[in-house]
This record gives C-alpha cells, sequence and structure tokens, in this order.
C-alpha cells in the first residue's frame, strides 16, 4: 500500500539529508556506473537501481520517506525537476530543489559523496560551522 505521509522538504532539510546519506556511504563513496544490458554508455544518475537507492539524492528521499517505487517513477529526471515526478505527498521548496540538483550533478560526474555535499552546501540555507 503507498503512503499517504506528506513529506516537506525545504533546503535546510534537503541538506541534512544529505549529510545523513553521506554518512551512510561515506565521503569517498563514489555512485557506481551502471551499464544496461545492450548498452555500450553506463550511468550513475539512478535514484534506485537493483531494489536499492543509488544516488545520494536517491538515498536523502529515501532516508525523509520516499519509497523505492517512488524513486523509480522519477528516473531520468533532474532532482529540480522532482516535484512533477513525485508524488504530490513529496513538497520540495525551491531551495530544497537547488540543494539536490547541485549533490546530483556532481554524483553523476562521478564525484565522491562528500564533494556532492560540499556542491549542495553552496545553496543550503545552513550555517558554515554546520557544514
Amino acid at each position: 500500500m503507498a503512503s499517504t505521509k506528506t513529506i516537506n522538504i525545504d533546503g535546510t532539510r534537503a541538506y541534512n539529508l544529505l549529510k545523513k546519506a553521506v554518512e551512510r556511504k561515506g565521503p569517498d563513496y563514489v555512485t557506481p556506473l551502471v551499464v544496461e544490458e545492450g548498452s555500450l554508455i553506463g550511468r550513475r544518475g539512478y535514484y534506485a537501481h537493483n531494489g536499492k537507492c543509488h544516488c545520494p539524492v536517491g538515498v536523502a528521499l529515501n532516508i525523509a520517506g520516499v519509497t523505492l517505487a517512488e524513486l523509480r517513477e522519477a528516473e531520468y529526471v533532474r532532482a529540480e525537476q522532482l516535484n512533477w515526478r513525485l508524488p504530490l505527498r513529496v513538497k520540495f521548496s525551491g531551495t530544497a530543489l537547488q540543494v539536490f540538483e547541485a549533490a546530483q550533478r556532481r554524483a553523476d560526474k562521478g564525484a565522491p559523496w562528500g564533494s556532492a555535499l560540499h556542491a549542495a552546501a553552496e545553496f543550503a540555507p545552513v550555517a558554515h560551522e554546520e557544514r
């Protein structure tokens, strides 16, 4: 049964969720490249893959309560467009989408998750000491 609980994510919460995601995998973790059968090109940009969260944004959203099935529905969209693909129960501020987009762009290029978090910090409305 699908969840109906509302999830509200502002810029500060987005950044804190990404911090938790990085704590789970470690700052040096790099999202694995996935090469689908029949493809010559791999990609890292999956929110969920093979039954688990795949990228820092996917892990962060799952921590917030977004299900794997909901994450799969959001595949192939940039983080800044998540509000169009996730259920209406998941609500984002504009700043939250910027925070997630910055992290996603960095991680999708093969950067470690700590670097993705650092990129997200540029948009997060949190004190410098908390970064």
